[in-house]
């Protein structure tokens, strides 16, 4: 699911029923997942051969959101 991904935002986040993805529409690439126990983790996603490579960055709020779109867009290029 494509969102702008905000502090508030991630933080107002209900655990949903099964793990779900939220996209970063301002930043290529960033992707948050969100697991039914309340777990949150940026990773960077790419494709790269056809294949989509998932790159883990770290776990919210241990990694702020402004360090998490630091490291994937390094990672996108």
């Amino acid at each position: 699911m494509k969102r702008h991904l905000t502090q508030k935002v991630i933080e107002q986040l209900l655990p949903p029923a099964k793990r779900c993805w939220y996209t970063d529409d301002a930043t290529r690439g960033l992707t948050l997942a969100h697991t039914p126990n309340g777990i949150k983790t940026f990773y960077a996603v790419r494709k790269h051969r056809g294949k989509v490579k998932r790159h883990y960055l770290g776990r919210f709020p241990e990694l702020s959101l402004a360090d998490a779109k630091v490291k994937a867009s390094k990672i996108a290029l």
